[in-house]
């Protein structure tokens, strides 16, 4: 009589299955932490205090131009205008320090970490204004530096509210 031996184990292609399948999943697991990582590091750069008063700053900016009656001077890097209380307002960069100015007062640092500020004034049509009894809309751009990393760029149209154009 013979002896029947079973023989345990996995064919070649089992095992081939086995190790492609796995690869797949190595692959898809990888993109996956990757994501996770550069998506972390992106929160602790924008988690610095610095970056995060550049932006409530440059927000205030945006708010009290939308809220202004009428322009009184425009330049590349600076704004004045009349507000709804009658009080003139000024925001330019000095420096690094982006700075709100209201009437005759010193002006308030809002904050320290601007590489950038310009506007650029267009009219109802969409074109440059060449005068400022005929601004419309202010694009408002900021960059924000921050330590070890490239400026994070804020950039926004303002139409104000109170313009008679």
């Amino acid at each position: 009589m013979r002896k029947v031996y079973k023989v345990a184990g996995f064919t070649l292609i089992e095992l081939i299955v086995v190790i492609v399948l796995l690869g797949v999943i190595a692959a898809m697991g990888g993109r996956l932490l990757n994501r996770a990582f550069s998506g972390a590091n992106k929160f602790n750069a924008s988690n610095d205090p610095n970056y995060w008063q550049g932006v409530v700053a440059y927000e205030r900016m945006v708010r009290d131009l939308r809220e202004m009656v009428s322009l009184s001077s425009a330049s590349v890097n600076s704004i004045t205008y009349v507000d709804q209380n009658g009080n003139t307002t000024t925001y330019s960069l000095s420096g690094s320090q982006l700075i709100r100015k209201v009437s005759s007062a010193s002006g308030n640092v809002l904050a320290n970490n601007l590489s950038s500020l310009s506007f650029g004034y267009y009219d109802v049509n969409g074109n440059a204004a060449s005068q400022t009894s005929t601004v419309a809309c202010i694009n408002v751009i900021t960059i924000l530096t921050q330590p070890n990393q490239s400026g994070s760029s804020l950039q926004t149209l303002v139409c104000p509210r109170n313009f008679m154009n």
